[in-house]
């Protein structure tokens, strides 16, 4: 039997949304589930495929980074694998502390994941109608801050790659190779929608 994260990326590689996806969802108890090819014609996706956050680019395989690339990403170019991207979400649900250390200082993470926008700010032209409806900027990460998802944040990369921490410990990690758009739109909004149909 699969799993609902399992069907969910299988079904949008399927319909042509994604050529390949690596995913992970859950509290104590994480499930990696890679899907697709890393690349159009390409190898099956690995579950330990090394990815670029923001880089329209296929997965890195092999282990090991492929070198810089030849153009300016001095504002990106996060390389990790889904599952160090979610050990890092897990530090973040885990209060700032990993492996019995502090990281982050609780009061950091409580600025970080708290709106620090002043609503004199969130004027519909400072973003896009509707994009403040429920929704606040803390120190790199988006926060809901009304209805089911209130206390979630996270952050949607415009590449492909979406990660979010919900007040219940629960993490996920999506990472993709396509930019977002509204075919993309569609599989965030059913990842995103995952723990709450659990």
């Amino acid at each position: 039997m699969t799993s609902a994260l399992q069907d969910l990326l299988e079904r949008n590689v399927a319909s042509g949304t994604v050529p390949g996806v690596v995913a992970s969802l859950g509290t104590a108890e994480l499930e990696i589930v890679a899907a697709g090819a890393m690349s159009v014609c390409g190898a099956p996706m690995r579950a330990d495929a090394i990815m670029r956050m923001k880089s329209m680019t296929k997965a890195v395989t092999g282990g090991f980074y492929a070198g810089h690339p030849p153009f300016d990403v001095s504002h990106a170019e996060l390389v990790s694998t889904v599952r160090d991207y979610t050990r890092f979400a897990r530090m973040l649900a885990d209060g700032g502390r990993f492996e019995g250390r502090q990281i982050v200082s609780e009061e950091h993470l409580r600025l970080m994941t708290s709106d620090q926008v002043p609503a004199i700010a969130k004027t519909p032209d400072s973003f896009f109608p509707g994009f403040w409806d429920g929704t606040g900027w803390g120190f790199g990460v988006g926060v809901d801050t009304e209805g089911g998802r209130a206390g979630r944040y996270g952050w949607s990369g415009g590449l492909g790659t979406n990660f979010f921490v919900d007040p219940d410990g629960t993490v996920g990690v999506l990472l993709t190779q396509v930019e977002m758009g509204e075919r993309m739109q569609i599989l965030l909004d059913e990842f995103q929608a995952l723990p709450e149909a659990a």
